[in-house]
């Protein structure tokens, strides 16, 4: 594993979580409320972002990665308009100020 990507997996917000967590046997059914709490998390991650575009680069075709679903990830893939209206759904992260964080 290279440093830069260690950095950035040092710092997510799963660190420490259980990795389980981010890989539901389904994404329907009773998995929804298991995708329902790693998508909380990537929500508060200040690398959810880069997360995200490890896994489309890999193309991870499973688990939470990035605050996405592996078919919310093909969608993005196979049409643009999907990929901008699934980056909009995201939150970023704010500063204490308010303002958006890169």
């Amino acid at each position: 594993m290279s440093k830069s990507t260690s950095n950035w997996r040092d710092r997510a917000a799963c660190a420490g979580t259980d990795p389980e967590l981010f890989f539901p046997a389904s994404e329907s059914g009773l998995s929804q409320t298991q995708i329902w709490e790693a998508k909380q998390i990537c929500h508060a991650c200040p690398v959810q972002w880069t997360c995200l575009a490890w896994a489309v680069l890999h193309c991870m075709d499973e688990g939470i990665w990035g605050g996405s679903t592996a078919s919310e990830r093909r969608a993005m893939l196979g049409d643009p308009a999907a990929l901008e209206q699934g980056m909009a759904s995201v939150p970023r992260q704010q500063d204490g100020r308010g303002r958006q964080r890169a």
